[in-house]
């Protein structure tokens, strides 16, 4: 089973998704802060992270940079209400998924990020 990690500060939120892509028949970790999300990665390396951006403690930005340091070949879709991320360098090595929230777009563009990764094939 494909392993999902989300990461989000939204408790309401984050539910949602989890409870969508458990539907969807993926295995579905939370992490409620970029601290959380690093260390999830430690513990269990996901197929792909769901990453919000505006975050209390180390932003999803911060975290993006040292998620991919850990393994630069986890598939990172970034899932913000602010596009003005759309202009940081550091985003362009994800999946284009800057946007609101859109429960349809998310779980497509799960699909196309893990599947356009090294050595993974359609999820």
């Amino acid at each position: 089973m494909t392993h999902l990690l989300v990461v989000d500060d939204d408790e309401d939120l984050a539910t949602l998704y989890k409870e969508e892509l458990t539907d969807d028949g993926y295995e579905v970790t939370l992490a409620r802060s970029g601290k959380a999300a690093l260390q999830s990665v430690d513990d269990k390396r996901p197929d792909l992270v769901v990453l919000d951006i505006s975050m209390p403690d180390i932003d999803g930005i911060e975290a993006l940079g040292k998620i991919l340091g850990k393994d630069k070949t986890i598939p990172v879709i970034l899932n913000t209400a602010y596009g003005i991320y759309k202009d940081n360098f550091m985003t362009w090595s994800t999946s284009p998924n800057i946007s609101p929230f859109h429960w349809t777009g998310t779980s497509a563009s799960a699909r196309a990020a893990y599947s356009s990764a090294p050595n993974n094939t359609s999820i």
